[in-house]
This record gives structure tokens, C-alpha cells and sequence, in this order.
């Protein structure tokens, strides 16, 4: 009886044995796969940065030219809306933050969105530099971005907006762009209007009529007038 009770407890020592060795042969076959999806997932991130890069070329030499400026949108029925272009709004416009070297966050002189709309236009942005939360809507905005800010070509209409947080939208049937009386937590009145700068907010890669606020007003733009204060 104590044979069998020995004979059963080796059985029984031997199966947790073999489990164990088991067990640890799954790690290393989980790592190696893992990290071949880390690799592939990888590359496709670098590819897809690389796509929005040059995707953003263009359209920062677009912004670049109204960039200080006010634009001013003289609509019917006497409706006028003046938008100025700064530089630190067009990062945000792509849907997408930047990393800045060490350097540069030392030295304290440009802000993120500087030192992106900068090494754009220099043809330096690195591509492991910057980082999207939603690859969908950065590609969507950046294949607009450039057509948007070729001012003053393809803008028909300005509507009220349907978010609380931005004013209203210029654009046509296949894109827009959101406007936003808000800097810095001031508006400012405009001296081409009787209202308040505006300032580029939002791009969507969507029909301004669906941002129209439900019995919100659409002005049909007449002119278009780049302001050369700069």
C-alpha cells in the first residue's frame, strides 16, 4: 500500500513536472510572434506618418501664404466674417501632436505647434515625431487640408455651426472648415467686421451642410479678400 501511495505521488509529481515544462515552452514561442507583430506594426505606423507627411507639404505652403493675415468673407445679405491665420493653429487642424527635440524644449522658444509647422516647412520633420490618436481622421483631414487652404478657390458656402465650441463652417459639398472667435480664452473684435476674429479651428472631410445647426443660417460667400497686413 505504501508502494502505491509512493508509485501515485511520483505519477502525480511527474504530471506537474511535465505541466511545468510545458507551460514554459509557450512564452518564448509568444514573445517571438509578438514581437514579429511589433515589427510589422511598426513599419505601418512609420509608412502611414511618411503618407500624412507629404500629405501636409502642400498644404503648409498653402497656409504659409495666409499665415498673419486676416482673410476676410464678405457673404449676402451684409454677412462678414474676418479669420486670422496664426501659426500655431495648423498642427491641430492636421489631428496630430508632435515630439520636440530636447533642445529645442530647453532653449524655451517655440511651442509644439511651432516647432511643427516650422520643421514642415523646412522639410524636417522627422516622421518618428509626431503621433495621431486616430489615423482615420488625420488621413481624412490631411487629404483636404491643402485643397481647404487654397483660399480663395472652392469655398461656397459659411454656416452656423452645430458644436458648442466652434461658430461656424466654410466650405462646399466634400469638405470644411470649423471657425472659433476664441484665443486664448479672449476674443477680439474685428476691425473688418462687426464682429470678433475668427480663427481656423476644425477640418472635416464632410459637406458644411452637415454642419449646418438644425435652423442655423447658410451665407453664400460673394468675395474673398486676402488682407496684406503682414
Amino acid at each position: 500500500m505504501k508502494m502505491e501511495s509512493s508509485h501515485a505521488e511520483d505519477r502525480k509529481t511527474g504530471s506537474q513536472e511535465n505541466r511545468g515544462r510545458r507551460r514554459s515552452a509557450s512564452p518564448v514561442f509568444s514573445s517571438v510572434k509578438g514581437n514579429e507583430m511589433s515589427e510589422a506594426g511598426v513599419r505601418l505606423g512609420r509608412d502611414r506618418k511618411k503618407k500624412l507627411i507629404s500629405l501636409y507639404a502642400p498644404a503648409v505652403e498653402s497656409y504659409s501664404r495666409l499665415e498673419g493675415r486676416h482673410t476676410v468673407f464678405d457673404c449676402e445679405n451684409g454677412f462678414c466674417l474676418d479669420v486670422l491665420w496664426r501659426k500655431h493653429n495648423f498642427e491641430h487642424l492636421c489631428g496630430v501632436y508632435c515630439d520636440r527635440p530636447p533642445e529645442v524644449i530647453h532653449a524655451g522658444r517655440l511651442t509644439e505647434a511651432e516647432f511643427f509647422y516650422d520643421a514642415l516647412r523646412k522639410g524636417r520633420l522627422a516622421v518618428d515625431s509626431i503621433h495621431y490618436p486616430d489615423y482615420r481622421k488625420a488621413y481624412g483631414k490631411a487629404l483636404v487640408l491643402h485643397e481647404i487652404l487654397s483660399l480663395p478657390i472652392g469655398v461656397e458656402v459659411i454656416v452656423d455651426s452645430d458644436k458648442s465650441s466652434i461658430d461656424y463652417f466654410y466650405g462646399n459639398d466634400h469638405w470644411c472648415l470649423g471657425l472659433d472667435a476664441y484665443h486664448d480664452t479672449n476674443r477680439i473684435d474685428s476691425s473688418f467686421s462687426d464682429g470678433f476674429v475668427h480663427y481656423p479651428k476644425s477640418v472635416r472631410k464632410q459637406s458644411v451642410s452637415a454642419r449646418r445647426r438644425e435652423s442655423g443660417n447658410a451665407y453664400r460667400v460673394l468675395s474673398i479678400t486676402i488682407v496684406d497686413n503682414r
